[in-house]
């Protein structure tokens, strides 16, 4: 006897329950960035535990901080402070003091040279593009 497909009814009930499956885990990773950019935006001296958890967790899946160890990491969590930033706004300029350095959680970072170049170098001031989990200015901090 020759094998029966799927009836209409049941693809439509099977693509319904996907559907559903899919608009919960985006209202579930909604809920969980919304909650992460509270966490990170909270000034560290006001951080609830389950906050500094959530940065914590987040954190240690940067590849410099699982180097840290468990206790380091616990220490670091309360010296990190968030900032929201917007289209075209500096972050800092040549000669400012280097006392952060930057982990972008969300949107992209152009790094810009602007100082005065020899004529052999490059014409582009664009150092490089950088984007969610990568970091600049550890190198004046460390």
């Amino acid at each position: 006897m020759p094998q029966q497909g799927p009836t209409s009814g049941q693809m439509g009930r099977d693509m319904g329950a996907n559907a559903g499956a899919q608009k919960a885990a985006a209202v579930q990773e909604k809920k969980q960035s919304l909650e992460f950019e509270s966490a990170i935006l909270t000034p560290p001296s006001k951080r609830t535990g389950p906050q500094a958890t959530k940065l914590a967790n987040w954190l240690s899946q940067l590849p410099f901080v699982e180097k840290l160890g468990v206790q380091n990491l616990n220490s670091f969590v309360h010296h990190v402070a968030g900032a929201e930033l917007y289209l075209g706004q500096s972050i800092f300029r040549a000669g400012d003091s280097a006392d952060n350095f930057y982990i972008i959680v969300q949107g992209l970072v152009t790094l810009y040279d602007v100082r005065d170049k020899d004529s052999e170098e490059e014409a582009d001031p664009v150092v490089d593009h950088l984007g969610p989990r990568q970091w600049f200015g550890e190198e004046e901090i460390l």
